[in-house]
């Protein structure tokens, strides 16, 4: 499973524009404010990468003494550097409770919506060849104190992770973006799973909203693009962010239609466990599925922490038209 780590330490507490008189008042206090600093680990794959990226910011919440802190926003600045946004998060007490989140979301606004404390999240409008960080939710919770300041906040992810690794079989070519390519064509729809999610962003909490049904990701629709072409293995990566808790009896349905001139869908059904497809947060499901004219083989199938396990039956199914 990946994980985030935010160290939190003590600097002197100063505010830009503040007299002198408030700044002595700040040090007489023995206030203290944090500073923020953030390390992914883990190798970099695919579709997660190591390193922060511009606009990145996370939220924090947080009780030291009298002292309460909600949705306090920290902007990545270079590095594992992350500083706060406007308002400074301070001890108020020798110690502290925290929890954070990641993306952070704005309490009001057009760009982002939060109501009741929730986020909310359409999974159709996700983009497969790299993870959608919009959905990819993270939560952590730690505590500090004034003596021993830092704070190591450990991300996990609340989300699931479905990833399928089309190989090219019998009347497919293996190039990228040529004529009878298998790559990027694809539309892909599941059956039976649940379209929308909210977060809340205080306790980490994600739950389906709506009905199931089915998940219809259309090329070019939605700003659905094509997979993600690996030029050594001659294999495509499309990588869907599902709910956590989903439970499909019989397994998952998955139609893949061809969406270029021959149009035909092929159809499989994939399993977690014993005639079951079932989701948990901050699990990666792979499946290998080689696509051949007449039918597709699934195979090689795990389970990662984005703890590898292997899947029943060695993840090996077959369909056809």
């Amino acid at each position: 499973m990946k994980k985030i780590y935010f160290y939190v330490a003590v600097l002197a507490a100063i505010f830009a524009g503040c007299d002198n008189g408030e700044m002595d008042n700040v040090a007489n206090d023995g206030q203290v404010a944090i500073k923020v600093s953030a390390g992914i680990e883990g190798a970099k794959t695919r579709m997660v990468d190591t390193k922060w990226e511009t606009r990145d910011k996370i939220g924090i919440f947080g009780k030291s003494g009298k002292l309460e802190y909600s949705n306090r926003c920290y902007n990545w600045i270079s590095g594992n550097t992350f500083e706060a946004s406007s308002n400074i998060i301070y001890y108020g007490a020798e110690t502290g409770s925290f929890t954070a989140y990641y993306p952070y979301a704005e309490n009001k606004g057009s760009n982002i919506q939060i109501k009741d404390g929730k986020l909310t999240r359409n999974l159709l409008t996700q983009v497969t060849y790299d993870l959608d960080k919009s959905v990819d939710f993270l939560y952590a919770e730690a505590t500090g104190t004034k003596d021993n300041p830092k704070i190591d906040f450990q991300f996990e992810h609340k989300m699931s992770k479905l990833t399928l690794k089309l190989v090219p079989g019998e009347g497919y070519k293996t190039m990228s973006y040529q004529p009878g390519n298998f790559s990027s064509y694809w539309n892909f729809s599941f059956s039976s799973l649940h379209s929308k999610v909210s977060f809340e962003i205080a306790t980490g909490k994600v739950e389906p909203l709506e009905d199931v049904g089915k998940l219809d990701f259309v090329y070019f629709q939605n700003g659905f693009n094509g997979g993600d072409y690996d030029t050594d293995e001659k294999v495509t990566y499309y990588t869907f962010i599902l709910c956590p808790g989903e439970s499909v009896e019989g397994g998952l349905g998955v139609d893949l239609t061809y969406d270029n001139t021959d149009g035909y869908t092929l159809h499989t059904k994939l399993l977690t466990g014993d005639n079951v497809f079932a989701t948990e947060a901050g699990k990666e499901y792979m499946y290998t599925v080689t696509l051949n004219k007449t039918k597709l083989d699934v195979s090689d199938t795990t389970i990662k922490s984005w703890d590898p396990a292997t899947l029943p039956n060695d993840g090996k199914a077959e369909a056809g038209l």
